[in-house]
């Protein structure tokens, strides 16, 4: 009787702990979920945009500090500037 006894409580034990381990589990996948959600959201474009994004005459690659009011070239990477299909 003493052996049953045991065998239950370890297994009672065993039982709660593979639980416990599960929510754990769950929990991390949760937080992993909703991480994902609030960086799908966000744009990956800074808030404040240099000129590289607002004139009218851009790099294509974005380069910092490039682009202006009159087509060139881009003095970072050498590409010719595009027109800002953007600009207001």
């Amino acid at each position: 009787m003493k052996t049953i006894f045991t065998f239950l409580i370890i297994a009672l034990i065993t039982i709660s702990i593979s639980c416990k381990s599960d929510n754990d589990q769950t929990n991390k996948q949760q937080d992993t979920i909703s991480t994902t959600s609030q960086v799908d959201t966000t744009t990956s474009q800074p808030t404040t945009l240099g000129k590289e994004y607002t004139s009218l005459f851009i790099c294509p690659n974005h380069c910092k500090d490039s682009g202006g009011d009159e087509f060139g070239i881009c003095p970072v990477c050498g590409m010719e500037y595009i027109e800002n299909p953007d600009y207001q």
